[in-house]
C-alpha cells in the first residue's frame, strides 16, 4: 500500500509492516478523535496538519520497519528486571 495525500490514518496503521507500532502512530482519546482516522489526510491538511511531514515520516517509518529498525529497548535489561519505570509517579 503506498500512502497519499488520499490516504487516512485507519488506513496508514493498516500496513502489516507497521503492526508492531500502529498504536504508536498518533494517540485518539474519544470517539470524535477516533472519528478522525478515517478522514484523509488532505482534509487534515485544510485544519492545520503538515500533510507533507505525515506523508514523509509515513516514508521513514516504512523504510526502518523494512529494516526492523522500528522498537529497541529504552532500559537495560536489569531495570527492565527491577520492573521500575523511570518516571517516579509510576512507581508507586
Amino acid at each position: 500500500m503506498i500512502i497519499t495525500e488520499k490516504s487516512t490514518l485507519s488506513e496508514y496503521r493498516s500496513i502489516p509492516e507497521l503492526e508492531e507500532i500502529s498504536r504508536y502512530l498518533l494517540y485518539w482519546g474519544d470517539e470524535p478523535d477516533r472519528q478522525m482516522e478515517q478522514t484523509p489526510f488532505e482534509v487534515l491538511g485544510q485544519m492545520g496538519w503538515n500533510v507533507s511531514g505525515i506523508l514523509k515520516g509515513a516514508v521513514r517509518v516504512r523504510q526502518q520497519a523494512e529494516m526492523g529498525k522500528l522498537l529497541y529497548p529504552i532500559y537495560s535489561d536489569a531495570e527492565i528486571a527491577r520492573g521500575r519505570s523511570r518516571f517516579p509517579h509510576r512507581n508507586k
